[in-house]
């Protein structure tokens, strides 16, 4: 997940506070496509949300295809959608300009272009892909085992807006219990006004990483990077879900240690929520956003403090 804190530094996008939540169909007439939610978090106590299905274009941009992926990170920088891909994509990252959402012309299951307009399985707006990231070494195809070998391809992403300037931070979980370690990055955004919202490349079009780093934290769902004050180094956020018999756990690390949450009573998950994915941090309210199962929530950053103390 998302919000428009990312997006822009005074926290909406126009007038609005907005949220985005991405999600794939497991089953059904969904087929493993993935989708954004787009809530309105004005009023945060009346909640309203639509759906936009995200596309890839095919045939010179004739036509679209869904994307059939897992959406385990999203970063909504200025006018763009950064999305991770796993399984059958074939590309690290795609990339969405929210200046481009379509509005569908008929409700069918097809995905495209059909006979009296376009279609998105039913969705009323889509998202079609502007462009796309892979590793320099390969097509991103996820590989399963504990050592994950492969082109290095990310799982979780957000914004770190606390450096300067601001950065794109990801991560690539290791197994649980694999003996592998999660690999830490990040790189800088463009400062060319004509790739507002893209990653920095040199000439070749590659982005390198600034920082890279291992953690021993294994089966991480969400990174978040973090500055607490002016100077020094910045801490990282690394969410793991619960499991069956386990606590779910949030750490913060930095070059000299890590320190985790304390724990509640045995058979609760005070410490962290089930099933938590992505960690999306605000700046204007301070709260850190994430996601339990199906539900939404935030939290004070300064909480989270707390009980690391």
């Amino acid at each position: 997940m998302t919000t428009s804190g990312d997006a822009d530094d005074g926290g909406r996008w126009g007038a609005h506070r907005v949220i985005l939540s991405g999600w794939s169909h497991d089953a059904g007439a969904g087929r493993g496509l993935a989708r954004v939610a787009f809530v309105n978090a004005d009023d945060p106590d009346r909640l309203t949300y639509t759906w936009a299905l995200l596309v890839v274009p095919v045939d010179g941009g004739r036509d679209y295809r869904g994307l059939v992926s897992r959406v385990s990170g999203m970063v909504w920088y200025r006018d763009k959608l950064l999305v991770t891909t796993s399984g059958a994509e074939r590309d690290a990252l795609y990339v969405y300009d929210l200046h481009r959402i379509q509005r569908t012309t008929v409700a069918d299951e097809a995905v495209g272009r059909v006979p009296g307009g376009w279609s998105a399985n039913g969705y009323r707006w889509v998202l079609p892909a502007v462009a796309s990231y892979r590793p320099a070494d390969g097509n991103c195809v996820e590989v399963s085992g504990p050592d994950r070998s492969g082109p290095p391809c990310p799982d979780g992403l957000s914004l770190d807006r606390s450096s300067t300037p601001e950065s794109l931070v990801a991560s690539r979980a290791a197994a649980a219990d694999g003996g592998g370690r999660t690999v830490l990055w990040r790189y800088s955004f463009s400062r060319d006004p004509a790739r507002s919202g893209l990653l920095a490349t040199d000439s070749s079009g590659t982005a390198a990483a600034d920082e890279a780093y291992e953690s021993k934290a294994d089966d991480v769902r969400g990174v978040l990077s973090h500055r607490r004050g002016p100077s020094g180094s910045p801490d990282w956020y690394l969410g793991r879900p619960a499991d069956e018999g386990t606590h779910g756990i949030l750490w913060r690390q930095d070059r000299q240690g890590a320190k985790a949450v304390e724990c509640g009573a045995e058979g609760t998950h005070r410490c962290w929520g089930d099933g938590t994915g992505s960690l999306s941090y605000w700046a204007e309210t301070g709260d850190v956003w994430s996601l339990s199962g199906r539900m939404l929530f935030a939290l004070p950053l300064s909480s989270v403090e707390r009980e690391m103390r």
